[in-house]
């Protein structure tokens, strides 16, 4: 019996999750170790701490959906919707504080909700293909 290739917009949405995710716990885990190294104890030290979870959920909810299985689906689903709201919240307070004039807008905050709609608009989209072959 032939195996079924996966659907190529959740195909596409699941790399894009590893890759995501696997860069964001690498770069959680380097700047946790220069924190370490440095013994700096500021309020930014913990930010590797609170970023790695929803980074590593990320890659392995996208692992996952490349090897079909419909929870991983799911999780990937919420957690992305997650990231949506909160990188959302962020980039409106930049822009609010811009408007206001307490700082210069930050460009990571106005991009950042560009990088986690896409795989939530391309799984939301592809949904009935991939629950017909996942297990």
């Amino acid at each position: 019996m032939e195996k079924v290739s996966l659907p190529i917009k959740t195909k596409i949405a699941a790399w894009w999750l590893v890759v995501i995710g696997s860069t964001a716990s690498i770069v959680c885990i380097f700047f946790a170790a220069g924190v370490i190294l440095t013994q700096a104890c500021t309020a930014i030290a913990i930010v590797p701490i609170m970023l790695f979870p929803p980074s590593f959920l990320t890659f392995l909810f996208g692992f996952f959906m490349l090897r079909r299985k419909k929870l991983a689906w799911l999780l990937g689903i919420t957690i992305l919707f997650i990231e949506v709201l909160i990188s959302i919240w962020l980039s409106s307070l930049n822009i609010k504080a811009y408007i206001i004039g307490n700082f210069p807008p930050h460009f990571e905050y106005v991009i950042l909700p560009l990088l986690f709609l896409p795989p939530f608009f391309l799984l939301l989209l592809d949904r009935k293909n991939f629950f017909k072959i996942a297990t």
